[in-house]
């Protein structure tokens, strides 16, 4: 709005039309405060954003803070002079300053303080109170001027016999006063200039109002005329009539709005459009218009509380715009000369024409159900077709309405016309179809059809109270089958490029996608209002349109990755409205919706706004510590100080519950917050709606509760709130007591586990001494016992083979051999026997046995043959390498059976056996010869090599042997005895 050169007549002639249209003209969204949500008096006369974002009004009972939820009162009870405030400011500081009565005061740190006005001042109500560039603070008092220094009040003496009727400050931040009622001064440096020196008429200036953008242009208000004053020259803008101007502000789209006796106004569009009782506002006098610095437009009334401007986004229709009271609008259409039509439950069919809404259609009294309309369809010709409750199929066409087919009687809730003009309804007891004058009835369908949806020259599907239903050449197509939609209530469809979208009666909406087959749910905690969706349709920017339970949602499907996000569209509590089903319809961008009590309709090009984020605020933090006179009931608890910032507590004060708020006028019931206790959570909280905490017993430590705001569609706070304190641990938690204690627990453990294990060693090592006596007589004993009974007898044995070979005559062959060969496997068990009972013998547990015993065997081994065995006598230190019994006899048959085989096989001329020890840790043994070798890649093992390898791993050593084809053979042990390891 940058040129108003319109006619004064003009004006005042668009005042008396708008006025005399008024009955007819939409209604707009304003939010409404008054007593009955916490306004402490309903007569408010200033308005004023502070700097955390939360909104003064002073009233003719006190004054108000409002955080858009809740109300905190400030009465003479408080501190106030009076109740009766009249201005509010809030100033740089954060301090809010209230202009009552009977004086000047303000709030810092939660602490009202009463600025002293000189006693002289008998005229002490104060009008209004500003702020300079430099900091000063001014007030309008009476009819003068006053500064406020320190806690004192001082007359500007530069105006003490001139009246002052306003005061303001322009954008750079400077003073401008009005006196004498009409000349104009503005203060620059300390200078009173004059600006302007008389107005038109001989008025009093009630406002001055600076244009937001151009810096050379601003307004004057009087109580009957607006005037604009660009670079000096001075313009009737506007004139009151009969009414009387009271306010006058700018909106964040450079629109004019004024205040009156009767309702407010707004200069749009080259036109004024009036608020009044019959578009949604009020009747009362519109004592402010605010638009504060986070865009939301405020209007305080003179008995009737305080308003909030929703926009120009939303209108809704109904009994006072002319529809029949409490009338649900069923279905929606345009008919041939793009009137709207609105089909009403019970009121017949209604026509809006762009300016005022008129019923053109209700049935004669015989036929009364036909006013029962349920749904609208238009086909390609523009005939109307009207399906009502229990009042049949009706025709618009020619502004003539006709009954179809004698359908009187049939209730019709879905129509569609195919390609083949073949008519397709739903009822309540299932699908028809209506060609030639002929209803046909759709077997397999026989519960509520709700919505039909035209697929291709053949295929209609139905949607039903059992689910989706496809009919080709009219019949039902029972391949088709969508399991997650079986027995649920369909109640709209939608076609939406290559998806199909399914409005359910409970479940949520459903999106299916024809190509890939896939289909996915969404609900409630997805974001929609309700899991009931009634309507759908799609506007002109692709977004669909969801009509629920519960309002509206906006829909952006994604077809590539079968995806919806669901938008918030946010209204006033008073005009979230249940939808009517199938009752949406796009009109020249605007969404008219049907409702349970007349149409809303909505701008789907949905303006940006420029809403300033929510700003947090720690509302009180409080702690709880058991009370000393209920010291014995721990349930008994007393309320104990504010918890302050950077508190110290002790251990009994950590019961702590802090409450929140995220300031945000524009939408507060789409605050949510995420909080985390620093000391306590490692990461904020998931968004929660709930505005308090608590914490019932915080351990001892550092804390800092930090809270964030931010809007469910993602508009993060501007700040973050917090607060610090810290609880105390008790004397037997603190680091000293537990490090003593810890100490002294240390020394005792220490000194016991000492002493046990002490005394568990020595018994053990009583208990394994005893075991191992035991043991040695047990193998001495078995011994001496093996060696006196199967010793003698294989002695026996062998003398009695040798006595019976002298008495076989020499003759006899083959008996000889037999004595021969029995005496021979006698010595062998009996060497055997020898081997086992030296294996016995503890006497032989030590290296240096074992290795005589190995020594003696490979020279008895090898004596009658041509092979030299040749092995050092063993060092007499090797005694002192101890072997378990079962080491020592494993070791003596490995090298029993290595010196066998090179016996066998090697073709060996000598044998040398060797034997090392690195400091009695670890043995080495070297087995060597100079047979024929043989290939270790190629070579079979034999029965003898395999035990050889078993106990090997049966003593945990490793053998090594180094062989080749034609050369020399070595095998190499290593190993480490049990006793050593």
């Amino acid at each position: 709005m940058r040129k108003l050169n319109i006619p004064l007549f003009i004006i005042a002639l668009g005042l008396f039309l708008l006025k005399a249209i008024g009955g007819y003209a939409q209604r707009y969204a304003f939010s409404h405060y008054e007593i009955e949500d916490g306004l402490i008096q309903s007569q408010v006369n200033k308005l004023v954003l502070d700097n955390t974002h939360r909104l003064w009004i002073a009233t003719l009972g006190g004054a108000c803070r409002f955080d858009g939820k809740d109300f905190i009162s400030y009465t003479k009870a408080k501190g106030l002079e009076s109740n009766f405030v009249y201005s509010l400011f809030s100033d740089k500081s954060n301090r809010v300053w209230f202009g009552t009565n009977n004086g000047l005061s303000y709030l810092n740190h939660d602490s009202i303080y009463n600025s002293k006005i000189p006693s002289s001042v008998t005229k002490r109500w104060v009008t209004n109170i500003v702020q300079d560039v430099t900091g000063k603070i001014w007030a309008h008092i009476g009819s003068n001027l006053f500064s406020v220094k320190g806690s004192q009040v001082e007359a500007d003496e530069t105006w003490k016999n001139r009246p002052i009727s306003a005061i303001t400050i322009d954008k750079n931040g400077k003073l401008w006063v009005s006196v004498n009622s009409q000349d104009l001064y503005k203060l620059e440096k300390n200078t009173w200039i004059h600006v302007l020196a008389k107005l038109p008429g001989k008025e009093s200036i009630r406002q001055l109002l600076f244009d937001k953008i151009d810096p050379n242009k601003y307004f004057i208000l009087t109580a009957k005329n607006i005037y604009q004053i660009i670079s000096g020259n001075i313009q009737t803008l506007a004139t009151a009539g009969d009414n009387t101007f009271l306010t006058i502000e700018e909106d964040e789209q450079d629109q004019l709005w004024l205040g009156t006796f009767n309702g407010a106004g707004c200069f749009k569009n080259n036109n004024w459009v009036w608020f009044n009782a019959g578009n949604g506002f009020t009747d009362n006098a519109v004592t402010q218009i605010y638009n504060d610095k986070d865009n939301n437009l405020w209007f305080a009334t003179n008995g009737d509380g305080f308003y909030k401007f929703q926009g120009d986004n939303y209108a809704f229709f109904g009994k006072d715009q002319g529809l029949i009271k409490n009338a649900a609008v069923m279905g929606l259409t345009l008919d041939k000369a793009n009137n709207i039509l609105l089909g009403t439950d019970g009121g017949g069919v209604f026509r809006f024409d762009g300016a005022k809404i008129k019923n053109i259609w209700l049935p004669p009294s015989t036929m009364q159900n036909a006013a029962n309309i349920e749904c609208f369809y238009k086909d390609k010709n523009g005939v109307i077709w009207i399906g009502t409750r229990h009042g049949g199929l009706w025709q618009y066409d020619n502004n003539k309405f006709n009954l179809m087919l004698n359908t009187y009687g049939y209730t019709i809730s879905a129509i569609a016309i195919d390609d083949e003009k073949t008519l397709w309804v739903g009822t309540p007891l299932g699908c028809r179809y209506i060609q030639h004058g002929k209803i046909t009835e759709i077997p397999g369908i026989n519960s509520f059809c709700a919505s039909i949806l035209l697929l291709g020259k053949d295929s209609v599907l139905v949607g039903s109270q059992t689910g989706p239903r496809l009919i080709i050449n009219k019949k039902i197509d029972t391949k088709f089958n969508l399991p997650e939609l079986n027995n649920v209530g369909i109640l709209c469809m939608l076609r939406y490029k290559d998806n199909i979208i399914y409005g359910s009666s409970g479940s949520g909406l459903y999106l299916y996608n024809l190509k890939t087959k896939i289909i996915k749910l969404y609900t409630t905690k997805d974001g929609l209002n309700s899991n009931i969706i009634y309507s759908l349709a799609v506007d002109s920017r692709g977004i669909v349109w969801a009509g629920t339970e519960r309002g509206t949602n906006r829909l952006i499907v994604n077809s590539k990755n079968i995806t919806c996000d669901i938008l918030p569209y946010y209204l006033p509590k008073s005009e979230i409205f249940e939808a009517n089903q199938n009752a949406m319809l796009l009109v020249k961008d605007k969404m008219w919706i049907g409702n349970s009590k007349g149409v809303s309709v909505i701008d789907t090009r949905l303006r940006k706004e420029n809403a300033a984020p929510p700003y947090t605020i720690i509302q009180s933090a409080q702690y709880f510590q058991p009370n000393s006179k209920h010291s014995n009931d721990p349930n008994k608890v007393i309320r104990g100080d504010i918890l302050q910032d950077n508190a110290t507590l002790s251990y009994k004060q950590n019961h702590i519950t802090i409450s929140y708020i995220g300031a945000y006028l524009k939408n507060p019931q789409s605050i949510v917050y995420k909080y985390k206790m620093v000391g306590l959570d490692s990461d904020f909280s998931a968004p929660v709606s709930y505005s308090t905490v608590d914490y019932p017993a915080l351990p001892p430590g550092k804390y800092k509760f930090v809270v964030t705001s931010l809007t469910k569609n993602g508009l993060n706070a501007v700040n973050n709130a917090a607060i610090s304190f810290e609880i105390l641990s008790p004397f037997y938690q603190t680091l000293l007591f537990k490090l003593t204690l810890i100490l002294a627990f240390i020394l005792l453990g220490v000194g016991l586990k000492s002493y046990y294990d002490r005394k568990r060693l020595k018994d053990k090592m009583a208990v394994e001494l005893i075991k191992t006596e035991e043991q040695l007589r047990l193998r001495v004993q078995t011994a001496e016992d093996f060696h006196d009974d199967l010793g003698n007898r294989l002695t026996r044995i062998n003398v009695l083979t040798d006595i019976l070979n002298t008495k076989i005559d020499a003759d006899k062959a083959d008996q000889r051999r037999l004595v021969n060969q029995i005496k021979q496997n006698v010595e062998a068990l009996y060497n055997g026997t020898k081997d086992i009972l030296w294996a016995l013998d503890p006497a032989n547990d030590n290296l240096h046995d074992l290795l005589l015993h190995i020594k003696d065997f490979g020279a008895e081994l090898f004596m009658d043959t041509d092979v030299n065995f040749m092995m050092e006598k063993p060092e007499i230190k090797f005694k002192q390498i101890k072997l378990a019994m079962q080491e020592s006899r494993n070791l003596n048959l490995i090298f029993k059976e290595l010196l066998n085989n090179v016996l066998k096989h090697a073709e060996a001329t000598s044998v040398l056996l060797t034997v090392s020890c690195l400091s009695l840790n670890e043995i080495n043994i070297i087995v060597t010869d100079d047979g024929k070798g043989f290939d270790i890649n190629s070579v079979k093992r034999g029965q003898g090599l395999n035990n050889i390898f078993k106990r090997i791993n049966r003593i945990n050593a490793t053998l090594n042997i180094n062989a080749t084809t034609g050369g020399s053979t070595s095998f190499e042990l290593n190993y480490k005895p049990a006793k050593l390891k």
